[in-house]
């Protein structure tokens, strides 16, 4: 896990290595590597302009977040034909699960015609 988190700012580990669920983190971190791989395989396709999807994209965050997920947003609807980006009720992981069902059902509903 401390590897996971080695590009995240120090407070932060020490914040997760002091919290009650560090232990259960730690225990899953195995299913970390995929997310991680995907990830790079995400940024670097956004990079390099290989990004190729065809489907309508949702790109969302909360209102109150990280200053650089409007900008990964924006990156992510810029990249692709059918980008839409919203910002959401919610803070860093969190969100409000009314707002959020509403928008993915519009979203939905929109994709569907």
């Amino acid at each position: 896990m401390r590897h996971y988190m080695k590009d995240m700012p120090p407070e932060w580990l020490a914040e997760m290595e002091a919290s009650p669920a560090w232990s259960a983190m730690a225990r899953t971190v195995a299913a970390y590597r995929a997310d991680a791989q995907s990830l790079a395989w995400a940024q670097h396709a956004l990079e390099d302009g290989t990004l190729d999807v065809a489907v309508p994209v949702l790109a969302m965050y909360g209102v109150e977040t990280f200053p650089e997920m409007p900008v990964a947003a924006a990156s992510i609807v810029a990249a692709v034909p059918k980008g839409t980006e919203k910002e959401l009720p919610g803070a860093m992981h969190s969100w409000e699960p009314v707002p959020m069902a509403a928008e993915l059902a519009e979203f939905a509903r929109a994709c569907a015609g």
